[in-house]
């Protein structure tokens, strides 16, 4: 009988095989060119943490002028932006006029004026004969006839009969007034300027009826203004007083200033996109005033403020970070080729990121990797 031929294992073959593919793919690696790439070193140098929001320019001290009184307001002739000394007459304010009556309430009030009038010439009649009975009296009294009791007693009489008369004549003064339509009357109520300053805004200009408390017209300084930024409450908590900031979309150059204080009422408010969000005032001052002698009461801007940041911190460029489900990352250049890294960062904006972990001072990364770019492939450094 021939001999049976020996047979090598199955799991021999699929080992050979694969030792074959990687053999292949190790030579293919080794004959694939370099990828081209653009890198940078990490160094140390200044990082910077600031947050921006929209905001206001406000007078620090305004002064809202409201009617003292309920009236006719005379035209106010001031204009906004008109300078007015404290004290300086603004405007005057009357009495209104009554309301016209209907034919049926000018009928009652002119029977109240009647009825008025017949009770006057009753207590004035009484006030006669009482009057007159207290001269007998006395006279009486003066030769003994009459008691002094009754001596009291009539002028006791007389006096009642007196104070009647007194008010029978208010009644029918009362009575005519509310027949009686009053117009302005001369002098009124002066509304004056407070303090010195300068029209920022009339709210009423014309003539006009108004109620105690209406508010006329506001006053202020103009040169002493101040920046209101309205910042979220998370990114107020971390902005510290005596910061510095900046004011920036104006109109102009950007101001310098420094956050005077940050306001601990936050208030809700709703965004464009129907949010609701928790905002908080940061007063920021110009360091500069005359430099912001062109904004006014009420003006839009931008504050920004720089909330922390470091001289000379370990810092890489925001291009070489990779994004992922595990965080950030870079790929460092090792003998040729892009070895991936993970790295911790710490806060801050602006061109560079502050390196907390993962990378040392002097390191060359690869910045704008490219997608296909894999960890331990072959780079070279295109000269800068």
């Amino acid at each position: 009988m021939p001999a049976r031929g020996r047979h090598m294992p199955l799991s021999a073959y699929a080992i050979g095989i694969l030792l074959v593919v990687a053999l292949a793919a190790a030579g293919f690696s080794m004959l694939r060119a370099p990828v081209s790439v653009d890198a940078a070193r990490i160094d140390r140098g200044p990082v910077v943490l600031d947050i921006a929001d929209e905001g206001v320019i406000r007078v620090r001290d305004m002064y809202l002028v409201s009617a003292p009184a309920a009236g006719r307001l005379t035209r106010v002739e001031v204009r906004p932006g008109d300078r007015v000394r404290r004290g300086q007459v603004l405007a005057r304010i009357g009495p209104a006029p009554s309301a016209p009556l209907d034919a049926r309430a000018a009928r009652e009030l002119e029977a109240l004026i009647t009825a008025a009038q017949a009770r006057l010439a009753e207590a004035l009649s009484a006030s006669s004969l009482a009057q007159h009975d207290l001269d007998r009296a006395t006279r009486l009294a003066e030769r003994g006839i009459a008691s002094p009791a009754a001596l009291e007693r009539a002028t006791a009489a007389a006096q009642a009969a007196e104070a009647a008369v007194a008010a029978r004549r208010a009644e029918l003064t009362r009575a005519r007034a509310g027949l009686s339509a009053a117009g302005v009357g001369a002098g009124g109520v002066v509304v004056a300027a407070p303090v010195r300053g300068v029209v920022l805004q009339v709210m009423q200009e014309s003539e006009a009826i108004v109620a105690p408390g209406a508010p006329i017209l506001a006053l202020g300084d103009p040169a002493q203004i101040e920046a209101v930024g309205e910042f979220l409450s998370q990114d107020a908590v971390r902005i510290p007083a005596g910061a510095p900031a900046m004011i920036e979309d104006w109109g102009g150059q950007a101001l310098r200033g420094t956050v005077e204080r940050v306001e601990p009422f936050a208030r809700l408010e709703v965004s464009a996109l129907g949010v609701e969000e928790q905002r908080a005032n940061v007063i920021v001052r110009f360091d500069d005033p005359e430099a912001a002698a062109a904004l006014g009461h009420g003006y839009q801007v931008t504050v920004r403020v720089m909330a922390g940041g470091e001289a000379a911190a370990l810092r890489v460029p925001i291009e070489a970070l990779v994004r992922d489900a595990q965080g950030w990352a870079v790929f460092r250049v090792e003998g040729g080729r892009a070895r991936r890294a993970r790295v911790e960062l710490g806060e801050a904006s602006g061109p560079h990121r502050p390196v907390l972990a993962g990378l040392a001072d002097g390191e060359e990364v690869v910045v704008f990797p490219p997608p296909s770019l894999r960890d331990g492939e072959r780079v070279r450094v295109t000269p800068p």
